[in-house]
């Protein structure tokens, strides 16, 4: 498999799998929000279900900010072999 910076190597790919912690801390949260209140622990479950909210929105904008700094990233690295193949 290939991407604009050459082939993914192995480092890559243990690099994605080990980056989504965050999201998995936010599942857990909501999970354990969902069993709290399922068995009446209302004080628990807001607690958790604040925490996975938090998370989550965390995730989201750190998400946001990647695709972003990636996006000028991909248009640099296009330039430069633009200008390197000219």
């Amino acid at each position: 498999m290939y991407t604009i910076y050459g082939p993914i190597t192995k480092a890559d790919l243990l690099a994605i799998r080990h980056n989504n912690y965050m999201l998995r801390w936010a599942v857990i949260f909501l999970i354990i929000a969902l069993v709290a209140a399922l068995f009446g622990f209302g004080g628990v479950a807001g607690t958790a279900v604040g925490i996975a909210k938090i998370l989550f929105f965390i995730f989201i904008v750190l998400f946001i900010i990647s695709l972003l700094v990636g996006g000028f990233a991909a248009k640099k690295v296009k330039n430069a072999v633009d200008e390197t193949l000219r």
